[in-house]
């Protein structure tokens, strides 16, 4: 080992020179590098300063054009020499870091340190820094063998506490059979449909209005009022196999011929619907849920499986309390047609469940139960 280097390195760590090699009498310190001739900085020269206790200031220390030292928290390093810098001495701004870059030494070039300093003094003034020294981070180049281009933020952020949500706070939630279904507040009707039910609204509001038909329409007199809400609610099944289903129930009693909600629904002729075989009409006997057919004069099919309101989900008993029908409007109008509502049977109490008669078709089999129950021994 070269002995000059192994002095100067022995005169930087401050031992003592009698385990050197005989040579050597007196250990010596080198000297500060010298400024460059087109550098504005001035670095105080501490040769004569004997104290073994002051260290040289290393690569992760602040050594900028402004003479302070501190970290601002957003710093550079030299891509030659590795010495750090503050970004903002030099126009450098958050997101546009150049990919390499050289400080004003190893790229000698005019900088403006007395712009710099008195920047870096008001920042200061603002940030009110204490003088003791921070906590570097370890270098960037030693940990991933890259160059450093920036160093983060030394200032630990506060953490955000995560929000807890209050207990008693009220979170509304759609309930599930909301999503069962499209809603619609008007039917759904193609055109040819739509004239023959404008054409059967027309007709009975004539003459023929006063003769028994089977399905008796309702006419609602102009201004009345909206009849009281229904309300839905699950039906628990004894097992969990079975899909939930619904009911609608009264919120108030009703009397009897009176409105309970509107039906709304797509409307179609019923002889698309009994010639479809997916309806499997035949082998059922009866519409499939959310499904109701209406014989003459209209012949159509009110089918709120896919579009509807709250109003699909009344459901078909044996003991019927309510019943559809067509409903017309207080006062005639050219574009008239017929819409739908649940009308009750009788006098309806409060939460009690309204329930529409079954739909079975007139040559099913279980037309045959009463009198099968009445002579049990008519089949062998």
């Amino acid at each position: 080992m070269n002995y000059d280097a192994q002095e100067a390195a022995l005169g930087l760590l401050g031992l003592c020179p009698n385990n050197l090699s005989p040579l050597v009498t007196t250990p010596t310190i080198p000297a500060k590098r010298k400024q460059g001739p087109n550098s504005t900085i001035i670095i105080q020269d501490d040769s004569n300063d004997n104290s073994n206790d002051k260290k040289d200031n290393s690569q992760e220390d602040i050594r900028c054009i402004c003479g302070f030292t501190y970290d601002d928290g957003f710093s550079i390093a030299c891509d030659d020499c590795s010495r750090w810098c503050h970004a903002a001495c030099f126009d450098i701004v958050e997101g546009e870091v150049p990919e390499e870059w050289f400080c004003w030494e190893c790229f000698p070039r005019p900088v403006d340190s007395e712009r710099a300093a008195r920047f870096q003094r008001e920042r200061l003034k603002g940030l009110q820094v204490g003088p003791e020294k921070k906590q570097r981070r370890q270098s960037v180049a030693a940990i991933e063998g890259g160059k450093r281009k920036r160093r983060l933020s030394m200032v630990q952020q506060p953490q955000q506490q995560p929000v807890v949500p209050n207990e008693d706070e009220h979170i509304d939630i759609d309930e599930p059979w909301t999503h069962s279904y499209v809603h619609i507040t008007q039917d759904v009707v193609p055109e040819d449909t739509c004239i023959k039910l404008r054409r059967q609204a027309h007709h009975w509001r004539g003459i023929t209005a006063i003769s028994d038909t089977p399905l008796q329409p309702v006419c609602l007199p102009p201004n009345s009022p909206l009849p009281p809400p229904t309300i839905i609610k699950p039906i628990s099944s004894p097992t969990n196999v079975r899909p939930p289903s619904y009911a609608v129930h009264t919120t108030s009693p009703i009397p009897s011929s009176q409105l309970i909600t509107p039906y709304t629904s797509c409307i179609t002729p019923s002889s698309l619907y009994l010639s479809d075989s997916l309806n499997s009409y035949a082998h059922l006997g009866m519409p499939k849920p959310f499904v109701h057919l209406l014989g003459p004069p209209l012949d159509i099919v009110l089918d709120s499986r896919i579009a509807g309101d709250r109003s699909r989900f009344v459901r078909s008993g044996c003991r019927p309390n309510a019943v559809l029908r067509p409903v017309l409007c207080g006062q005639p109008r050219e574009s008239e047609t017929l819409t739908f509502g649940v009308f009750s049977l009788r006098d309806l109490k409060a939460n009690e469940e309204v329930v529409l008669g079954w739909e079975w078709d007139d040559g099913n089999a279980v037309h045959a139960l009463p009198a099968l129950v009445e002579t049990p021994g008519m089949f062998p």
